[in-house]
């Protein structure tokens, strides 16, 4: 059973509503989905039980997009396994809405918030005190689970109507040119790479921080990315305050942006010192030794690994487009 405050005190999840929390108390926000699978969630229950966090807090589940409570009850019955409090909201906006939302009614309650997306499945005990331990550092103002030097400028891609190889020859050279526009529209809002941004996964900062964060709800989905990976991106918006974004892995060290392609959490190696797995992880989990490489290609460059040599052999074997969240 993970420690909480709750735990502690014995109390009813009513009781813990009405509880007055102190600046350095912890909640821990996973968002619940109702268009997603309860395979999704059955994942992350599951690991949260599985795991000791080590740290104490109270699990904030946030529910998006029920109709009411007997829409809810499939889902209920997964997450009263766990002791947790309840928060609705619409089904509008995007996952890094929610987050500011929930941030916003619970901040007088907590100094600290960690947000796991639906996807997310814990993978080692002690979990929370691995992040706990450096967000509460001097001098650090994000803690992730990942973090990428990857551009969306510097990947940009073929619309899918150019991509056909079934074409006359001349059409390469307006391939070449739409390609050419579409960078040069996307580095207004993409820096290119390297760009580090911690990924909005699994990710803490404190109520402090998130105070000064600039953040206007997100209309579309490209949005989202430039709120995690932008030129006004949330990571670059802390550097702005003199705080360093760190990346946390399964081994406990906080990493800066300099190592982070080093800590093995994200796209590449084997992941072996991933701490929070998501559907993003997952998907280099499953791929073979070629989608692996494009894969830590698009985040890390010839930092990447596995052999970054398999490109060439890649090209025109239908290489895997990337999905962005």
């Amino acid at each position: 059973m993970n420690i909480g405050y709750a735990n502690i005190a014995q109390q009813s999840i009513r009781t813990m509503k009405r509880q007055n929390h102190t600046n350095d108390n912890i909640c821990v926000a996973h968002l619940v989905r109702r268009n997603n699978s309860l395979d999704v969630l059955q994942t992350f229950v599951a690991s949260y039980q599985r795991y000791e966090s080590g740290e104490m807090h109270d699990l904030l589940i946030i529910y998006k997009g029920f109709k009411n409570e007997a829409d809810k009850a499939p889902v209920k019955s997964i997450v009263d396994k766990v002791e947790h409090l309840d928060f609705d909201v619409p089904d509008e906006g995007f996952d890094i809405d929610v987050y500011w939302l929930a941030f916003k009614s619970f901040q007088r309650k907590y100094g600290y918030f960690l947000f796991l997306n639906s996807h997310s499945e814990i993978v080692k005990s002690n979990w929370l005190k691995c992040y706990s331990e450096h967000i509460r550092q001097p001098g650090v103002g994000i803690v992730g689970a990942t973090g990428s030097y990857q551009s969306i400028s510097s990947d940009c891609r073929y619309p899918r109507f150019l991509e056909s190889t079934d074409r006359p020859i001349w059409s390469a050279l307006v391939r070449k040119m739409i390609l050419f526009l579409l960078r040069i529209i996307k580095c207004f809002w993409f820096p290119p790479y390297p760009k580090a941004h911690i990924r909005t996964n699994a990710f803490m900062l404190s109520t402090r921080v998130m105070e000064k964060i600039t953040f206007k709800p997100m209309k579309k989905k490209t949005d989202t990315y430039r709120f995690e990976s932008g030129k006004d991106s949330l990571t670059q918006q802390i550097v702005r305050l003199d705080l360093s974004p760190l990346v946390v892995g399964k081994d406990g060290r906080g990493y800066g942006v300099e190592e982070w392609y080093r800590s093995n959490t994200f796209w590449r190696s084997e992941q072996e010192n991933l701490l929070i797995k998501d559907n993003q992880t997952r998907a280099y989990d499953d791929g073979d030794l070629r989608q692996k490489t494009i894969y830590s290609n698009y985040a890390w460059k010839e930092k990447g690994c596995p052999n970054l040599e398999m490109l060439h052999s890649a090209e025109g074997v239908g290489i895997p487009r990337f999905k962005r969240r």
